[in-house]
């Protein structure tokens, strides 16, 4: 009869707790924006005093990543769309950069190599018709800052002080490991699920 007590105890306590919980969970398509969403989380919150140098340092690297897959995206479609580079001199460098691994480094000459072929007016052509293939929703940012991005010294910067809230709030990055941030009573959970961009 204790051990029935001490239960019924337990759980009612954790129906108590659980009237406290407010969960998250992030759906959607591949590169729809669910683990931006978290990293900003993470960022305006500041959860856990903000991202660590090493998330900051990732976070870097899969910023080249995507300056990369962004211009390698136009050239696959120039080519399936047959619109040529108006700089025919860029052409080596167009056939270096379709054929770069996505894993090497942005350095100051590839990021030079991506700005030439974004500027050239074939490839502009190309980005006008972005509606008749796959392209990342923010490739115009990356290839309009990838000079700045692909810079030696380039660092994620903190935020001003004026987007900087004090509510905390805890959020996992590709987890469903899920440990709770108490804001007055209120726990928050954000759980991420991540979607393979198919074939």
């Amino acid at each position: 009869m204790v051990i029935t007590n001490a239960v019924d105890a337990q759980l009612v306590e954790a129906q108590e707790l659980e009237k406290y919980n407010h969960k998250i969970l992030l759906l959607g398509a591949g590169e729809s924006g669910k683990s931006t969403v978290v990293k900003q989380i993470k960022l305006i919150w500041k959860v856990g005093g903000g991202p660590s140098d090493k998330e900051k340092q990732e976070y870097i690297l899969a910023i080249r990543r995507n300056c990369i897959e962004a211009i390698q995206t136009l050239l696959e479609a120039s080519k399936n769309l047959d619109v040529p580079l108006k700089n025919k001199d860029l052409q080596p460098v167009f056939d270096k950069m379709l054929a770069y691994d996505t894993n090497n480094p942005v350095t100051t000459e590839i990021g030079n190599d991506i700005n030439a072929l974004w500027r050239d007016e074939g490839i502009q052509v190309v980005y006008s018709r972005r509606d008749e293939f796959w392209n990342m929703d923010a490739t115009a940012y990356y290839l309009n800052e990838v000079l700045r991005l692909a810079e030696e010294d380039y660092r994620c910067l903190p935020l001003p002080p004026s987007l900087s809230l004090s509510l905390p709030l805890f959020a996992d990055h590709r987890s469903t490991h899920k440990r709770p941030c108490f804001y007055a009573l209120v726990v928050h959970r954000a759980v991420w699920c991540g979607v393979v961009q198919p074939e």
